[in-house]
């Protein structure tokens, strides 16, 4: 049995208290051994700050031609953000605001 946190519960008796978020889950057994649980999806947490943290860098400056404004320079970065088999995506951001991405 799981807690509604995803952790693994050990059942030795009718209440049990999950050791790392202290809910306590109510297990009745009887002769057929059945134990009822009620089951809620687990929400995700996660910080807001991780998205604030990311706008602000942009990555390291290139010599690439920005389309939008024929900057000389643009900030780069990269992700693996496809199956592992696949290339990585490349985020371009100019100063003038102009974005793109290239999956290469």
């Amino acid at each position: 049995m799981f807690c509604i946190c995803g952790t693994y519960l050990h059942i030795n008796s009718n209440i049990v208290i999950c050791h790392r978020c202290n809910h306590e889950n109510i297990c009745f057994t009887g002769d057929n051994k059945e134990c009822n649980f009620k089951i809620e999806p687990m929400v995700r947490r996660y910080s807001n700050n991780l998205k604030a943290v990311d706008l602000e860098n942009k990555g390291a400056k290139i010599k690439y031609t920005c389309p939008e404004c024929n900057s000389e320079e643009m900030y780069y970065k990269s992700m693996q953000l496809r199956s592992a088999d696949e290339g990585q995506t490349i985020f371009y951001e100019c100063d003038c605001g102009f974005r793109m991405k290239v999956n290469s």
